[in-house]
This record gives structure tokens, C-alpha cells and sequence, in this order.
């Protein structure tokens, strides 16, 4: 379903509402309509017009035509919010199996390859991997602790 309303109308009423509320001026309003907003309006909301089921003239002050299909709308959104809430939550089910999943895989305690070799965890080594991995570090700190970090891995590498 869509509503329309001429052209000339909209364009008063963009005009009214910026130069009252914005403080713009009339020149960079049309400017912007003419270049962006009525292109726009042509290529995709008057092409939709050609494909909807229900075209309802003069938009929101067409009381009889609104009246006598309010509630095919109100029905028509209940189901599309049904279905997407649906959806939702099918793929917030998967996507929590997935994490489990996930967890599961990387909880293998004991069965790392020899070929691998991990630090001590010492507090200075969980202190600084705990900054590395805080997304409200500063870059500074992340920058030096991710150096710092690095260096051991290095130090033990060439210990071998």
C-alpha cells in the first residue's frame, strides 16, 4: 500500500518545516530537493507506486480511503512483525547452538600438539593481555602492552 501526495505539496511543506525549524535558507533547501530528494523520490518511491496493491491519493488526509483500509494495514503489519520476530529468533537460536558449538571445540585441554608452546601465565602476562583485549584502552597502552607482550613471545621463541 502506499499513500501519495503531490509533489507541490511535499515540496511546501519541506519548505515551511526547514526554514521554521532548521533555519535554513531557501536557496540550499532547493538546491538539495531539486538535486537529491526529487531524483530520489522518482527512482524508487514512485517506481514502488507501480507494484503496490493499494495506492491511497491525497496521503494522510484521505480519511475515507484510510478508514476503509486501516485494518487490512494494521493486519498486514501484525503478520510482517510476527514473521520478522520469528525469524529472529530462529537465527538467535542457532547462532547461541553455533556459540556452544564453538565452545566446545576449544575446550581441549591436554591435547595441543607438542609444537606448541605456551607462556607462563603470570599476573604481568594476564594484566596485559587483559588491556590488549579491552576495547576501551587507550591506544597508547594498548600499543605498549601489545609490544610488551610480543617481546616475551619473541624472548622465549629465541630461548629454544
Amino acid at each position: 500500500m502506499r499513500l501519495t501526495l503531490d509533489a507541490d505539496v511535499c515540496l511546501s511543506r519541506r519548505l515551511v518545516r526547514d526554514i521554521n525549524e532548521r533555519g535554513r535558507h531557501l536557496e540550499g533547501i532547493l538546491k538539495q530537493y531539486f538535486s537529491f530528494v526529487k531524483p530520489s523520490n522518482e527512482n524508487y518511491i514512485h517506481k514502488q507506486a507501480q507494484i503496490a496493491d493499494i495506492v491511497i491519493p491525497h496521503g494522510p488526509s484521505n480519511v475515507k480511503a484510510i478508514g476503509k483500509y486501516l485494518p487490512m494495514m494494521l493486519f498486514t503489519l501484525d503478520v510482517v512483525s510476527k514473521h520478522i520476530s520469528l525469524n529472529l529468533a530462529e537465527k538467535s537460536a542457532q547462532h547461541m547452538l553455533d556459540l556452544k558449538a564453538l565452545a566446545e571445540d576449544c575446550n581441549v585441554e591436554g591435547t595441543l600438539p607438542s609444537s606448541v608452546i605456551v607462556l607462563n601465565q603470570t599476573n604481568q602476562l594476564k594484566a596485559m593481555t587483559t588491556i590488549i583485549r579491552d576495547k576501551h584502552a587507550e591506544s597508547e597502552d594498548f600499543i605498549f602492552y601489545l609490544e610488551r607482550t610480543s617481546s616475551l613471545v619473541l624472548e622465549r621463541y629465541l630461548s629454544l
